[in-house]
């Protein structure tokens, strides 16, 4: 009975990174990832921060760390995500990048990052492929065995172990059949996400205000977000103002992208339903053909097939006691202690803040320990029932309140309202933003005078 074997469903960043964390420990564990291992995956750009490298200290070792670093683009400094907001026209509303609340983040190219993570599992023989997950049963403990979970896969199979671990994100079968619930799907809203690479060539046909920061606009129920991630000093001053001439924009393309995401009201869909859609990049362009053609240039910047569309989830944050409560003397799969949920599988938010993938690496840091320990009180053959009860409860209480603070800072759990800024009373509403913003980086400047300036929470990354 001194052994001890963990099951995590889902080889994505968190999945992979928290199997990097057992392997340095040597305990027990798998990985499972449904797509197959020549799967092609999206190469498109995310940016990490604090939280992230958190999780990255506690699961990976100084020779790894090392290694991991030099993959991020440059973060551009600790100020450095937030957007401007225009109106249709292309002329600024507000600008907050002004304003002290957002942290220092930096660019990585997603799939590198996966791979970068996954290699490490593949080599040790802990990553599996192409294994679909369908659901688990417990298995009662016996004269000779404790109570073990059992994870069936589509092709047949099934592994046990002593704790499962859904990293499967905001789809998580695990969530529904464990008996949380909490995954909130919204349906008044589609979301037209569009990555893809940002050669020179590119660039120099777009407006210079996509140089100085993130670009947010707003009409009619619907909101524009466009990002491009570039090589440092490619949005200096004298870049953006001079965008025709090619002096210095002889970066490497690959690592320079654009992101876009137009979200519209269902009632703008086709049949309220994205397939009836055959051209996505033609018809979010139709959908602002009276903005600016500024905005549509940026969005042109992306071809068809790179556009998902999708309607988001989010998440509700569950009452203490959720297990208890879920638990069912007739289904002992509902609220068992036995298995645990990590990132999305519990947290699911909107992409507003992009601390989704931030905050799933984060979570890592609160469930380690706990499975560590559990690992230890295996070895002597001391681990009791109430062990697994006792450290769930542990990497919850630390982990919801943290996590489910930026579901709410990244737009809640309820639909997603468009803030209409048009007429007198958009007029007072962006007069009153900008006071508060004015304030706020005034109250930034003091700050720093005392040396009380924002924390650079992730010193690894460059400026």
């Amino acid at each position: 009975m001194g052994n001890f074997k963990v099951a995590i469903i889902g080889g994505g960043l968190a999945g992979c990174l928290l199997g990097n964390g057992l392997l340095q420990h040597d305990v027990d564990f798998a990985v499972y990832e449904s797509d197959p291992a020549d799967a092609k995956r999206e190469g498109y750009q995310i940016r990490l921060g604090g939280p992230a490298l958190e999780g990255f200290k506690v699961c990976m070792t100084e020779e790894q760390l090392s290694k991991l670093y030099p993959l991020f683009g440059r973060s551009g400094g600790i100020l450095s995500s937030a957007p401007i907001t225009y109106d249709i026209h292309m002329n600024p509303l507000l600008d907050l990048t002004k304003f002290p609340a957002y942290t220092k983040s930096a660019p990585i190219n997603r799939i590198v990052l996966v791979n970068f993570l996954s290699q490490w599992l593949v080599d040790a023989g802990k990553l599996q492929y192409g294994k679909r997950y369908v659901g688990y049963e417990i298995l009662a403990p016996t004269e000779t065995s404790r109570t073990k979970v059992r994870a069936h896969f589509d092709d047949g199979t099934s592994n046990d172990c002593d704790l499962l671990i859904s990293a499967e994100g905001s789809r998580s079968k695990i969530n529904r059949q464990i008996g949380l619930n909490n995954i909130v799907q919204l349906k008044e809203s589609w979301m037209f996400l569009a990555k893809g690479n940002l050669p020179p060539s590119k660039l120099l046909n777009l407006c210079p205000e996509i140089r100085k920061a993130p670009v947010g606009a707003f009409k009619n129920g619907m909101m524009l977000f466009i990002s491009a991630y570039l090589p440092d000093g490619y949005n200096r001053p004298d870049a953006v103002n001079n965008q025709k001439t090619r002096e210095g924009l002889d970066y490497d393309s690959k690592i320079a992208s654009i992101f876009w995401c137009l979200t519209v009201p269902t009632s703008s869909v086709p049949g309220g339903d994205a397939k009836n859609v055959s051209n996505k990049l033609d018809f979010c362009v139709e959908l602002i053909k009276d903005w600016d053609v500024r905005f549509h240039e940026m969005l042109r910047t992306i071809n068809n097939d790179s556009i998902t569309a999708f309607q988001p989830r989010t998440s509700t944050e569950p009452p203490r006691g959720w297990r208890q409560k879920a638990s069912d003397l007739s289904d002992p799969a509902k609220g068992n202690d036995h298995v645990w949920l990590l990132g999305d599988a519990f947290h699911a938010m909107l992409p507003g803040r992009g601390m989704g993938g931030n905050q799933a690496m984060r979570d890592t840091v609160d469930m380690l320990p706990r499975i560590l320990d559990l690992a230890r009180r295996a070895k002597p053959d001391t681990l009791q029932e109430e062990d697994f009860a006792t450290a769930v409860n542990k990497y919850e209480t630390t982990m919801a309140p943290r996590a489910f603070g930026w579901v709410k800072a990244s737009g809640g759990s309820g639909e997603i309202h468009v803030p209409n800024l048009d007429g007198i009373k958009g007029w007072l509403t962006v007069f009153a933003i900008s006071r508060v913003l004015d304030l706020a980086y005034i109250y930034g400047l003091v700050l720093n005078v005392f040396g009380f300036g924002p924390k650079d929470d992730a010193p690894e990354l460059p400026n």
